[in-house]
């Protein structure tokens, strides 16, 4: 069995969003969470604000306000699907590689239409 692999870039700008208080240091473990869920090989995150909670033990209502403050920074995106129903999240793929080529371009592609 093969390990993807996921690269993580311009981490210092999140950093400064929390130094500036743009974002909250709560905000941080909300971004973890997202990344440990995510699908290495697609990038897209199929979680609610509820599953979220569970995983950073904070309130539902705390981590949709983080998921607002995320999507506020260009960090996030909720991404309906081009077949199919539901949505899913998407960690902008300019700052977190997931994946490799055609699932990376259609990654790139479905962040821009968001």
């Amino acid at each position: 069995m093969g390990f993807g692999m996921v690269q993580i870039k311009d981490t210092l700008k999140f950093v400064e969003l929390v130094g500036e208080r743009t974002l909250k240091l709560s905000d941080c473990a909300v971004f973890m969470a997202l990344m440990a869920r995510a699908d290495w090989k697609t990038g897209q995150i199929p979680v609610t604000a509820e599953d979220l909670a569970d995983l950073t033990k904070q309130p539902a209502s705390e981590v949709r306000n983080a998921l607002a403050r995320l999507i506020k920074q260009n960090m996030l995106r909720r991404v309906r699907p081009k077949r199919g129903t539901g949505f899913f999240y998407a960690i902008n793929p300019w700052m977190v590689e997931f994946g490799k080529g055609s699932a990376r371009d259609l990654l790139c592609s479905q962040f821009a239409e968001a």
